[in-house]
């Protein structure tokens, strides 16, 4: 009979026995942590019980006793306990009482037998008193394939979460001797290639209990494997779920622990990944609630934004100020800044993947959430008769209707909404195969002072289907479409009112293949095609008066493909490598034309001489070269290595914009005759080091990286809706370099991280041609080049109910280019602009502090509640977000603009019903 255990251990510097210990004072009413805290005080017992039953036990009635056996007794009554005391030790159980001798008879049962069941074993005796030791995994043996079988013997399977039914990403699977082990993948499944014979399988993973199966290893099978919730103490609580940075061979990896997420203070209080990952080292931000992040010296565009494997043009919702993605519907989100595997590619600086969770296999839940700007919700549970599991989750603002309650005019005429759906769909349609369609849309308007109307779209959809052939062997497809659109409206003034569409479309195809040919190798393959479809710009009039010129350029199309191949393998236990190349092929496809200009003059509109007109399908341009990566991982120690990365990145197409951010206005164009592809070179290293008795973890890494054909922008370039844009921007070549250094605590009361990066991304724009230099063709700074970037993330959890966070935030000033005097040109009064990026905003600097307070952990209750108090900015620091120029007085006047120049008090309630 299975029953819950409470165990209660005291320890009393006195020989008298437990149940004769005189207690005096009234008990009536006490919970079982008040009961605690007052053995404690007042008589020296020490009680230990199981947390999850929280403040949900008492004594009901105001009753005095005599002895704690009298109070215990009448304790176990009222709330269906038993109790067992022995010496000075209490033993509470749930149920059946503790009986601490071995049952009647327990020697003389039957010797087990094999069960028709395959690799189990059972004690045929229903009765026997072994019955309840023999159900347990871990006292089974399990058999594993034939020894008949020509297949080389591995183990194989998945391993998920035995609450939810959910698969667990980067679960440890080893075992102790010979040392072996590897991690689950994406998909929580895992393999592991063994001698033949009897071997304990360990199985680990943050917050889960270690489970270990013993097998007898003669062939391929499959060993499926649920690890339960393990409920730590204070001094246990572990808050990192990244992969061990010692083990792992890749260098600037970081995945994202989701719990981390719910715990930071944000603005508004709406959890966001985005925003989070901007206190890694190695990832800048410009300003303030600003949109799009850099990474090592790399452009926005350069960041390659996965979701669910396809394709996101746009992760952000209000020009940034949120993220895209409900923090309640996501299962895990790592950041690659490099060793990049050959796998991925697109992008030239960086990956960032994010996966959708599959949804609770066991139990309907459903979970919500409500802050100052935000409500979401989600719901998740299984499919009926077991054929799978949903999640669906929702989000919007009533920004509106708090913006129509202010006093401020110009804000009661604005406008500012946002709202997405989100969800995943898994069908498991037998042990080789498994399905899973997931999809995603959002929707953003924004309009101040009934001025100008914004709205951009995202659209995701993703087909995965995932086939294991063999153990070590199995492929997935995965088909995919992202749609990204934006529009601008403006009728306010009837002689400009215009109206301003861009779109781009990209239809996606992978086919990718895991192979494990042996313990030592994890080899990699597949290939990968992308066809996009752009609207790069359509303005026309709105209304009769309005002097706008109707402006349409033509669609562009492209085809983007690749081969690659990387394979993982293991020299030593010390030296681990990984090798990878990928071959990408572009062509830019017709209908189109290309403008030809004349020889030996600057690019402009001026001088175009001719046009060359291509038809549809018609190969207009063709670029094509390998990417290179390798990574080496060697450990001095069980808690030291040292790596190396090198790797080469290629990008086929460019996001056109001269704002410090991301905006909806910013437009994506293909590498055409005159846009080359950006390519960037990356050398990394790294020292990484565990204390394991502390918790503490600390990475020093530093990288260089060279970068060709960044698209600049020439002084006074027009990208908009521009045919000739060849004619407004330059290519320049870019140098990166930084260290970084990160120390983490991962348990304790009191955890967190601290992070400082050092980095400099310079650029140079130089030409024989004067009207296509920039600062005359020297080095100058990228406006994202940031010396400084500190960041402190602290949380300390007072007891289990309740946890406190300090956040600190340090960087340099951004730079930024400003008119230095005014001089008269025909009558004009005109601005003269120091050389660009020649001076910087100040620096920036911000403490954000929350506490977040969960409800009691009543076993009966219907669900789980939170509330969470935040103050953003809470020195009321005035940061630059920009600075803009006015002549005033006859002098040029420079102002300061700050997003958030008080602090921002938020107030967020989270729910979970099940």
């Amino acid at each position: 009979m299975k029953h819950k255990l409470l165990l209660v251990l005291l320890f009393l510097s006195t020989m008298v026995g437990v149940g004769q210990t005189p207690i005096q004072g009234e008990f009536g009413a006490l919970t079982l942590p008040e009961f605690r805290k007052k053995l404690q005080k007042e008589y020296g017992i020490e009680l230990f019980y199981d947390p999850v039953w929280g403040d949900s036990l008492s004594l009901k009635g105001e009753e005095s006793f005599s002895s704690l056996e009298g109070f215990l007794s009448a304790f176990c009554n009222q709330n269906g306990l038993s109790f067992f005391q022995q010496g000075k030790d209490v033993i509470f159980t749930q149920g059946q009482a503790l009986n601490p001798k071995l049952p009647q008879g327990f020697w003389e049962s039957p010797i087990p037998q094999e069960s028709e069941r395959t690799g189990e074993f059972s004690y045929l005796n229903a009765e026997s008193p072994k019955e309840s030791i023999l159900a347990n995994p871990e006292n089974q043996v399990y058999s594993i394939g034939s020894f008949s079988a020509s297949t080389a013997p591995s183990v194989a399977g998945y391993v998920r979460d035995s609450r939810t039914g959910e698969a667990l990403v980067g679960a440890s699977v080893f075992i102790q001797s010979p040392p072996t082990g590897t991690l689950t993948d994406n998909f929580g499944y895992y393999v592991l290639n063994l001698p033949r014979g009897a071997h304990e399988l360990i199985y680990t993973y943050v917050g889960k209990k270690e489970a270990r199966r013993n097998i007898d290893l003669q062939g391929e099978g499959q060993l499926d494997v649920e690890l339960e919730e393990e409920i730590l103490s204070l001094g246990e609580v572990v808050i990192s779920g990244e992969k061990s940075q010692i083990e792992s061979v890749q260098t600037g990896a970081v995945k994202l622990n989701l719990g981390e997420i719910n715990t930071i203070p944000t603005v508004l209080g709406e959890a966001d990944i985005m925003k989070i990952s901007l206190n890694l080292p190695g990832v800048q931000t410009v300003g303030e609630g600003a949109s799009g992040f850099h990474v090592r010296g790399g452009t926005n565009d350069q960041n390659l934004i996965l979701l669910n494997g396809i394709s996101v043009y746009n992760p952000n919702h209000l020009f940034g100020f949120f993220s895209a993605f409900n923090p309640n519907v996501i299962k895990y989100a790592e950041l690659f800044k490099s060793g990049i595997k050959a796998q991925y590619g697109g992008r030239a600086s960086s990956v960032f993947d994010i996966a959708i969770r599959e949804g609770n296999r066991n139990k309907l839940i459903a979970k919500g959430g409500i802050s100052p700007i935000t409500g979401k919700v989600s719901l998740e549970g299984p499919i009926p008769g077991n054929k799978g599991s949903f999640i669906v989750g929702l989000r919007s603002t009533y920004a509106n209707w708090l913006l129509e309650a202010l006093e401020d005019p110009r804000l009661r005429n604005s406008k500012a909404y946002f709202g997405d759906v989100i969800g995943n769909l898994t069908l498991p349609l037998n042990e080789k195969n498994n399905i899973s369609i997931s999809g995603y849309y959002s929707r953003d308007r924004f309009r101040l002072d009934n001025d100008t109307l914004y709205r951009y779209a995202n659209a995701n959809a993703s087909l995965k289907w995932r086939r294991s052939f063999s153990n070590t062997f199995s492929g997935l497809l995965t088909l995919g479409y992202t749609h990204y659109s934006f529009s601008m409206d403006s009728e306010r003034t009837p002689s400009n009112a215009f109206s301003l569409d861009y779109g781009i479309n990209q239809s996606q195809a992978k086919l990718d293949f895991d192979w494990y040919p042996s313990s030592k190798h994890h080899l990699q393959f597949g290939l990968q095609s992308s066809l996009y479809d752009l609207k790069p710009g359509e303005l026309l009039p709105t209304q009769e008066l309005s002097g706008i010129r109707p402006q349409i350029l033509n669609s562009e199309r492209g085809i983007e493909s690749a081969v690659y191949v990387g394979d993982e393998f293991t020299l030593s236990s010390r030296l681990s490598i990984y090798t990878g190349i990928r071959l990408t092929h572009f062509t830019m496809l017709g209908p189109g034309e290309v403008f030809l200009y004349a020889p030996d003059v600057p690019r402009e509109s001026s001088f175009i001489v001719d046009t060359l007109s291509f038809a549809s399908g018609q190969n207009i341009k063709t670029y094509w070269g390998p990417e290179l990566h390798f990574t080496s991982r060697y450990k001095l120690s069980s808690q030291l290595s040292a790596k190396v990365s090198i790797d080469r990145s290629q990008q086929f197409v460019h996001m056109l914009t001269n704002t410090i951010a991301v905006s909806p206005t910013d437009s994506w164009r293909l590498s055409n005759t005159y846009l080359s592809p950006q390519i960037s070179d990356q050398v990394a290293l790294g020292l990484y080091k565990e204390f394991t008795e502390s918790g503490l973890e600390v990475s020093l890494e530093g990288y260089f990286k060279n970068l060709q054909n960044i698209l600049e922008y020439k002084d006074g370039a027009d990208l908009l809706v521009n045919e000739t844009l060849e004619a407004d921007v330059v290519g320049a070549e870019g140098r990166a370099f930084g260290i970084e250094f990160l120390l983490k605590k991962k348990t304790g009361q009191l955890n967190g991280w601290i992070s400082y990066t050092f980095s400099r991304t310079r650029l140079r724009a130089d030409s024989p041609f004067p009207e296509e230099r920039i600062n005359e063709g020297d080095w100058y700074s990228a406006n994202y080049d940031i010396p400084h970037n500190v960041a402190v993330i602290s949380n300390y959890k007072v007891n289990r109910r309740v946890n406190f966070s300090l956040n600190l935030a340090y960087r340099t000033g951004r730079p930024t280019t400003v008119p230095i005097t005014q001089y008269q040109f025909r009558g004009n009064q005109l601005a003269y602009f120091s050389q660009r990026n020649e001076f910087r905003v100040p620096d920036y600097f911000r403490a954000d502090v929350a506490i977040n307070i969960e409800g009691n952990h009543k076993v009966d209750k219907l669900g789980h509640s939170s509330w969470s108090f935040s103050i953003y900015n809470l020195t009321g620091r005035n940061n630059a977000y920009s600075v803009f120029s006015r002549f005033q007085e006859g002098r040029v006047q420079t102002f300061q603009l700050s997003v958030f120049a008080r602090p921002v008090l938020s107030l967020t309630y989270n729910f979970e019903l099940r």
